[in-house]
């Protein structure tokens, strides 16, 4: 039996001006992307957000103006505590996580859900903005979406 797949996706800081639904607030093209592979890639998929932690697709939030980078290295590693906690309160460590998110966000929340008994992976690990776009489109070109 195939193991369970799971993404975690970074929030971006282009944003709708309202209130809406996590999964359609924000709007880059590297999001766009993100989100396709994840939707037709993952069995789930949740955004990991600087103000919230991690948040469901359809959990309702309003604009926010908080990046990662500007938390301390203390704040990111609560935050990363919170959010390995509440991946672990939603989901089973059976399974696999993808994590679609820069540095700051993975520097120690690759660590806690590891410890937490995840298996995790980092597809666009080493990879600068522009490549990441080249290969979700290369992806998205290869499945014919």
């Amino acid at each position: 039996m195939e193991k369970e797949k799971i993404a975690l996706v970074s929030c971006v800081s282009k944003k709708l001006d309202h209130s809406a639904v996590a999964g359609d607030m924000y709007l880059s093209v590297w999001f766009k992307y993100a989100r396709e592979y994840a939707e037709r890639n993952f069995n789930e998929w949740f955004i990991l957000s600087a103000k919230h932690g991690l948040l469901r697709t359809d959990q309702v939030i309003s604009p926010y103006n908080v990046f990662i980078g500007d938390l301390s290295a203390n704040e990111r590693r609560q935050w990363a505590i919170n959010t390995a906690r509440s991946v672990s309160d939603i989901v089973t460590s059976d399974i696999e996580i993808s994590i679609f998110a820069g540095e700051k966000y993975r520097q120690y929340l690759v660590p806690a859900l590891i410890f937490s008994d995840f298996s995790v992976t980092v597809p666009l690990e080493g990879l600068g903005i522009g490549q990441q776009l080249k290969w979700f489109k290369e992806k998205k070109d290869e499945q014919n979406y």
